[in-house]
């Protein structure tokens, strides 16, 4: 996912960055894990319980017009808590890392000069080279958001509302009334 600005350095996993010139022609390939101070950043961020594994492994490699091509895969092991009861629900994620980076003045544009909407949402959209770096840890952040349960739930766990209280009705549905004006047709 495209942004245009600069990844705060107080984020989870802003010094997950590559300089460009550090990068040499016939690649740079990494494996790596991230601390426990990261793994609790982030699971801060994202808004779950924890982060108890988060594996990165992958190969940065320049392409032409000073573009640079990533693949590699994320693994990680979380807790998120369930929807219903609010219980810890053990997930494993994996994810594969596939993206471009190009340099800003290559950037997809409209007539207008912006990029499009469209463009921006595309999953072929290319990430930016921001100021000669290659922003690993938003990519790793994105990735791993992105592939979490929206709704965990544990297992066994059912919701069951019971209307008490002012979110009670005391009154007949409106179709109890229709359906008593039925009946006396």
């Amino acid at each position: 996912m495209q942004q245009d600005s600069r990844l705060d350095r107080s984020e989870p996993l802003a010094d997950w960055v590559h300089r460009c010139i550090d990068i040499p022609e016939r690649g740079l390939e990494v494996q790596r894990s991230a601390t426990p101070e990261e793994r609790d950043a982030l699971a801060a961020a994202l808004e779950i319980l924890s982060i108890d594994a988060l594996d990165v492994s992958y190969r940065i490699k320049p392409l032409p017009r000073g573009r640079y091509g990533l693949a590699g895969e994320l693994t990680a092991a979380v807790q998120q808590a369930c929807i219903v009861s609010l219980e810890p629900v053990p997930a494993s994620v994996r994810e594969t890392l596939d993206e471009e980076f190009w340099p800003v003045e290559d950037a997809p544009k409209s007539a207008d000069g912006e990029a499009s909407e469209r463009e921006a949402l595309a999953h072929t959209a290319p990430e930016l080279i921001e100021q000669g770096e290659i922003l690993l840890g938003r990519i790793v952040f994105e990735q791993l958001s992105t592939a979490l349960d929206p709704y965990p739930r544990a297992e066994g766990a059912k919701f069951s509302w019971r209307g008490t209280g002012d979110h009670a009705s005391s009154t007949p549905s409106p179709f109890a009334a229709l359906s008593r004006l039925r009946d006396k047709t």
